[in-house]
């Protein structure tokens, strides 16, 4: 469990082992220590996806490599599962700060313009809300294939800093939400546990991104449209950096007006 939630991963739960107090404690004692424990297990489940997403990054499984613009878009589709794997690497003109606050929104206003502007070509509606420090996102994705129904994912981001400089925002599958149950015109896909962003400072204004994502559609999902998506989900990506540049010129721009007057 993270912070009293439940523990997002392959959408699955484990209930921890119980444990015994060696004497008794305080109500203050005994909360500030629960509270320790869970910081403590979220920072090393932190550094566990963070090195994971390292891992598969580097995997030599990667094929389909193609450049558009500077940017590195690679996918494989696994032979023994109908899960679509895709990595795309690029480099952003902005502040790993900037990047981490607008893929991992704080508001719904917010998860509404980093859906829409990274996965526009498929979203069609989302939700998204705060706990602990945790986003939960709900998505419904629309493929526009006549007997392809649409998806929904449920899944929630975290992000985690570490101590060299490196940021990682990461996406695990999320097994339930009261508020969004499962719907008959709607498959529940299922977000693997390698998703997320590998965030690199190259400069002050320079980061280099990385987007990994592990996706399970389930239900029937023909290999051709495996393929398509494969292909097309590192564009997210491009959207970011060409979403960054807009804002860029908008400021260089605003600079040199000022500058003028």
């Amino acid at each position: 469990r993270v912070h009293g939630e439940i523990r997002m991963g392959n959408c699955s739960t484990k209930t921890p082992p119980a444990q015994t107090l060696l004497k008794p404690q305080s109500s203050f004692a005994a909360g500030a220590t629960a509270a320790a424990q869970k910081e403590e297990q979220l920072l090393k489940l932190n550094e566990q996806d963070a090195a994971y997403l390292e891992s598969v990054s580097v995997d030599a499984k990667w094929k389909g490599n193609k450049d558009i613009r500077g940017t590195d878009l690679s996918w494989y589709l696994p032979s023994d599962s109908n899960v679509i794997m895709t990595k795309g690497i690029t480099e952003v003109r902005a502040s790993a700060n900037e990047i981490v606050e607008f893929v991992l929104p704080k508001t719904q206003e917010q998860s509404v313009l980093m859906l829409q502007t990274l996965y526009k070509n498929y979203t069609r509606d989302s939700d998204m809300e705060m706990k602990g420090g945790v986003a939960w996102i709900w998505v419904h994705i629309s493929y526009g294939v006549s007997g392809i129904k649409d998806r929904e994912f449920l899944f929630t981001l975290r992000h985690y800093q570490h101590p060299l400089g490196t940021h990682y925002v990461i996406l695990n599958c999320l097994p339930k939400w009261d508020k969004h149950p499962p719907q008959k015109d709607l498959v529940r896909a299922e977000m693997r546990s390698t998703t997320g962003y590998i965030i690199r400072p190259i400069s002050e204004n320079r980061s280099q991104v990385t987007f990994l994502a592990m996706a399970d559609p389930k239900g029937w999902f023909p290999i051709w449209l495996s393929n398509a998506v494969a292909s097309t989900n590192g564009n997210i990506v491009c959207h970011l950096r060409d979403y960054f540049e807009r804002k860029a010129q908008e400021i260089d721009k605003s600079q040199q007006t000022t500058t003028k007057d």
